[in-house]
């Protein structure tokens, strides 16, 4: 590594998603940093497919394997290998910009009081489209700064840290499936350390089909509710459940002013968004049901 630029880790979990980390990196490959000051560490995360022989990757990227099912488990056998003064995380499915690790490295060079850095994460897609997915995820998903400012952590699609966090606050939770950038990015922040938003490193994210979100959405519930019935337990969870449903199946309210003031998107849409924002409510309700009355497993991946 050049002795004359701050030693970068990147690390990337991966499941099954061979294709994407190609492209990923390949733009890791065009970085305008110096490869030679960057480490990438790609973890599979499936213990029964072999890394594609065809995959072309940096001469700095390393495959490291992590049986424990999960990405944060995933996440933290890279830890355990990352040798950087930063640690970046971006996700397999991600383009990070041509200039992120660069953008990166100026923040932490530049601002000895930030800690922790979320960047920008993009989503590949127009609100002019006639695609529902398209709409929902530019309206809701990814929002970053919002992340970072209001609730003090970044979504680990664009996440940095200087090493120090890690050797005080420790890595993430691995018995969390979904959450444990919030979980981590809390207890860091709660630990004395500063996090920080920029718009400039920034990478892109694909929009998801329907099936897809709504996995994620499964399985973001799942992990919350795991969290919230370790605290309070079984029983008292059932009954909160019940108390509180027909309120949780009831249409939301909460959204209806900020999408009649959206701009850029049709009525039409607008009505598609709020019909897919019910169906999702709808989702969470009976995927809470089904884990608290029925012991049902929640959605892993």
């Amino acid at each position: 590594m050049d002795q004359g630029h701050m030693k970068v880790s990147v690390i990337i979990p991966v499941y099954k998603d061979w294709d994407c980390l190609r492209l990923c990196l390949d733009a890791l490959s065009s970085q305008t940093y110096p490869l030679s000051s960057t480490e990438i560490l790609v973890v599979n995360n499936d213990a029964k497919e072999a890394v594609p022989a065809d995959l072309q990757a940096p001469s700095s990227c390393s495959i490291l394997y992590e049986s424990a099912p999960g990405a944060y488990a995933a996440r933290n056998r890279g830890l355990s290998e990352a040798k950087g003064e930063l640690i970046c995380f971006t996700d397999a499915d991600c383009r990070p910009s041509a200039d992120w690790l660069a953008r990166i490295v100026d923040v932490f060079q530049n601002r000895e009081d930030v800690d922790i850095l979320g960047g920008q994460i993009r989503v590949d897609a127009s609100l002019k489209s006639k695609r529902l997915v398209d709409v929902y995820e530019l309206l809701y998903s990814f929002r970053q700064e919002e992340y970072v400012v209001i609730k003090s952590f970044a979504a680990t699609a664009n996440m940095s840290a200087r090493r120090k966090v890690f050797d005080s606050a420790g890595g993430f939770d691995a018995s969390l499936f979904s959450g444990g950038d919030k979980d981590w990015g809390v207890r860091a922040v709660s630990n004395g350390f500063t996090i920080e938003y920029s718009d400039k490193p920034s990478v892109t994210h694909p929009v998801r089909t329907v099936p897809e979100l709504l996995r994620k959405i499964r399985r973001l519930t799942g992990g919350r509710l795991e969290k919230k019935v370790r605290k309070d337990g079984l029983a008292r969870c059932r009954l909160s459940y019940l108390v509180a449903l027909p309120f949780k199946i009831l249409p939301p309210t909460g959204v209806v002013k900020s999408l009649y003031l959206q701009k850029g998107i049709s009525r039409v849409m607008r009505l598609k968004v709020y019909g897919f924002l019910y169906l999702i409510k709808l989702i969470k309700a009976y995927e809470r049901g089904c884990i608290l009355l029925f012991k049902s497993d929640p959605e892993r991946k």
